[in-house]
């Protein structure tokens, strides 16, 4: 799986903090680890509906979906807090 690279992350993370402030040794591995667990879990969650019908079929609809659905639960959870 390709990951985004440290250099892209930085690029972006540059584009949009004040100009002058440092980012700290180690944050952007932190932050490549970090991306690297969400898209792993979103992968998965993909697979896991996937294989609820048969044949097993990977849509633009059914990634949609699953998207949708973990950005309900994360707005769900914010509001539990």
């Amino acid at each position: 799986m390709k990951m985004m690279s440290k250099r892209a992350i930085k690029i972006k993370l540059r584009d949009m903090i004040p100009q002058g402030t440092h980012i700290r040794s180690g944050a952007i591995d932190r932050i490549q680890q970090i991306l690297n667990r969400k898209n792993t879990v979103f992968l998965q969650k993909i697979v896991d509906f996937a294989e609820l019908d048969e044949p097993i079929v990977i849509t633009r609809g059914l990634v949609d979906t699953v998207f949708t659905n973990m950005e309900l639960v994360s707005i769900v959870k914010e509001e539990e807090q």
